[in-house]
């Protein structure tokens, strides 16, 4: 591990890797769109740029984890479990911002995202109990 966690450099890495993975999604997302519109050597060619965004964003992520100190499993999912607290109440204020003008539909979607946080931190706390349990 360097000695730069909480840098400038680390926040850069991490701010690359929040825009690759919405890359991916963009891309993966216009792909979809582009079979529905007829358009297979376009849907292919997107397809193309989300897989390698993928494979981009996962050597990213493992330079930040290496970085900083979370490139193994068990460091990795303290730091996970950590952070999906953390987004969760970032999701569950984004609806409570957007119902307060008045669009309970997108703020629906800020719901679904704050609740499969909540869902995806209870799957890994059950997976890490049944692994410590078998120690």
């Amino acid at each position: 591990m360097s000695d730069v966690e909480g840098s400038p450099a680390i926040d850069a890495l991490r701010a690359g890797l929040r825009q690759i993975t919405a890359a991916v999604t963009r891309a993966e997302y216009l792909a979809e769109q582009a079979d529905v519109d007829g358009e297979p050597g376009l849907a292919g060619v997107l397809r193309g740029m989300a897989e390698r965004n993928r494979g981009l964003a996962q050597g990213l992520y493992a330079l930040l984890a290496e970085e900083t100190d979370t490139a193994d499993a068990h460091p990795g999912t303290d730091d996970l479990s950590g952070r999906l607290p953390i987004e969760a109440a970032m999701y569950e204020s984004l609806a409570d911002e957007i119902r307060g003008h008045a669009r309970p539909d997108l703020a629906a979607w800020m719901d679904k995202l704050a609740a499969a946080q909540h869902d995806h931190l209870r799957q890994l706390d059950e997976a890490r109990h049944w692994v410590e349990g078998e120690a």
